[in-house]
């Protein structure tokens, strides 16, 4: 649901509250009257109490709704029973605008997250560049002295040394924006470092996907988080070494992707709502299952099609979208 929604919602519960408090506790006139007084003076400064209150980076929000309903318990306290029931759904009806503020918020800071990470990795993407370009000079001239003292086993294994760490770089930037490489290259190194099988099989370059790159971004980086850290769990648990794969491929009318990675069983809850809603994740740890639902949200939101299956300790996540949108 919209901020601006979800703000003007509260301040009309608030509008409601207030208008009862002064109804019991002077006159009925003055009750009557003041609601269209404040909802006058909410139309009059729409523009910076709406701002006010949808801001969710702000806890001040939850606050006011939270101290508004505890002082305003006292006004109903000598209510009859049917004057019970506008205040008890008016507080029901708060407690689901601070429900959907919270969500929101962890929506926002996921997003702001990915946002300040992906600033980071494409920063380490072109330092990387910068040092291979600087290195290159020194290597051609190791290569060359190998092979002017027919060392030829030597260059060879040098060569494979070197083509191997440049292929990790290359994957990754080829084709990609710079935002996308950044992605892909930060989570190459993080297998490496913890020696996971990383693969990226790319037919097409995601850049090309019918969305907008901050969507793409949000979108692969939630996908390789997840599949990342259930494939580091699957590591430390089996003892075995871990493969993660991601392909992208483009198909008739779609772009198919799909992402396989190793994993500890997942009980049958989780994935029953897996993608579904809020609350229920593949990771250890009590995580919120906020990433899975963002992921979810973005391929609704490009009318794509979203399908999972988990097999012999094997997850496997396809997102279609459409070429053509």
């Amino acid at each position: 649901m919209p901020k601006t929604t979800i703000g003007i919602i509260t301040i009309l519960l608030l509008s409601l509250h207030i208008s009862i408090f002064t109804y019991r506790v002077s006159h009925w006139s003055i009750g009557i009257a003041s609601l269209p007084i404040i909802l006058l003076i909410f139309f009059v400064n729409k523009g910076k109490l709406s701002r006010h209150l949808t801001n969710i980076s702000s806890s001040k929000t939850m606050w006011v709704l939270t101290s508004v309903q505890g002082l305003l318990v006292v006004s109903y306290v000598q209510l009859s029973a049917l004057e019970c029931i506008i205040p008890l759904l008016s507080s029901f009806a708060m407690e689901w605008a601070k429900y959907q503020i919270l969500e929101q918020q962890y929506l926002y800071q996921n997003r702001n997250q990915l946002a300040h990470n992906n600033r980071e990795q494409m920063d380490e993407v072109f330092l990387q560049l910068r040092k291979d370009r600087h290195d290159y000079l020194k290597h051609i001239t190791s290569i060359q002295y190998m092979l002017e003292n027919e060392s030829l086993q030597d260059a060879k294994a040098y060569m494979d040394q070197l083509v191997g760490r440049y292929d990790d770089v290359s994957t990754v930037v080829s084709g990609e924006s710079a935002a996308v490489s950044g992605v892909l290259h930060d989570y190459q190194r993080k297998a490496n470092h913890h020696h996971i099988a990383l693969k990226y099989e790319l037919e097409t370059p995601i850049s090309s996907l019918p969305i907008s790159q901050d969507d793409t971004v949000v979108l692969i980086g939630n996908i390789l988080s997840n599949a990342f850290e259930a494939a580091l769990h699957y590591q430390q648990t089996v003892h075995k070494q871990a493969t993660i794969t991601m392909k992208l491929q483009k198909r008739s009318a779609f772009y198919i992707m799909t992402v396989r990675n190793d994993a500890t069983d997942i009980p049958n809850e989780i994935l029953d709502n897996l993608f579904e809603k809020k609350g229920y994740t593949t990771k250890k740890g009590g995580g919120h299952g906020v990433g899975t639902m963002i992921i979810s949200e973005i391929v609704e939101k490009h009318e794509g099609y979203l399908d999972f299956a988990y097999k012999q300790r094997h997850f496997t996540l396809t997102i279609k979208f459409p070429a053509i949108v």
